[in-house]
């Protein structure tokens, strides 16, 4: 079993197939993609997937711009799914040339971060494997304007946990199961009963404990506040390990 990869490794370099905007396809490494560059890749467990296409993959394209602007030449979305299922993917989103689709045919990059998840018997070729906590709405003193302070507001909360394969259930044991239940708690605890002025606060907050769980190989959290504005849909922040 390949160990997964942890902070501080060197990204494995494998080669990867896309579509250029004449419908070409083309064929890049992660080497050769990130080289004396600064890059954002992301992955996600499949193209057209609900969750993916509704969350993930918009929310990049919607501030591609505003990340290119810290320096960062290319965005790119790793899935494994052949390169004309991502190129259909991308142009079924808008993606353009925000976000870069690249195919992990055969899922040699997830098997060499070892986050690969064989799901063969069930008719879904290998995936990579993601635990989440969607939406959780929590009341919560938080925010430095005079209308926030003292006066509990939603704020919206998204945690998404990447494990590699020990801590990813393979049977119907619910011993083998990662505790959702030690997730939801400890998000409670964190918030219940406390102020803070910033969202970054609470998002770092989780982050730190969720990290620091047994088989975690990365984590992304997100917060919002819906109700702040009237005028926007929210206004939050995101920490995300890559």
């Amino acid at each position: 079993m390949t160990r997964a990869v942890a902070v501080g490794d060197k990204l494995p370099d494998v080669k990867l197939k896309y579509f250029d905007s004449d419908g070409n396809m083309k064929e890049v490494s992660t080497e050769g993609l990130s080289k004396g560059k600064k890059v954002v890749l992301f992955a996600v467990p499949g193209a057209f997937t609900p969750t993916c296409s509704m969350k993930h993959l918009p929310g990049f394209i919607e501030k591609a711009d505003e990340i290119k602007a810290k320096g960062v030449s290319t965005i790119a979305c790793i899935s494994v799914n052949d390169a004309f299922v991502m190129d259909a993917w991308g142009k079924s989103v808008n993606a353009g040339d925000k976000v870069l689709m690249l195919a992990d045919g055969n899922a040699v990059f997830a098997k060499a971060l070892g986050v690969d998840l064989d799901l063969m018997d069930k008719g879904l070729g290998i995936r990579s494997r993601k635990i989440f906590l969607e939406d959780f709405d929590l009341p919560v003193d938080i925010g430095f304007h005079d209308f926030e302070v003292g006066s509990p507001q939603t704020l919206r909360m998204n945690v998404e946990v990447w494990v590699n394969a020990e801590h990813f259930p393979r049977t119907d044991t619910v011993a083998e199961a990662w505790d959702y239940d030690f997730l939801r708690t400890s998000v409670l605890q964190l918030v219940e009963g406390k102020r803070f002025n910033l969202q970054e606060t609470v998002v770092h907050a989780i982050y730190d404990l969720v990290a620091a769980r047994a088989g975690v190989m990365a984590v992304r959290v997100s917060t919002r506040k819906p109700d702040v504005y009237p005028d926007c849909r929210a206004v939050g922040v995101e920490l995300a390990s890559f």
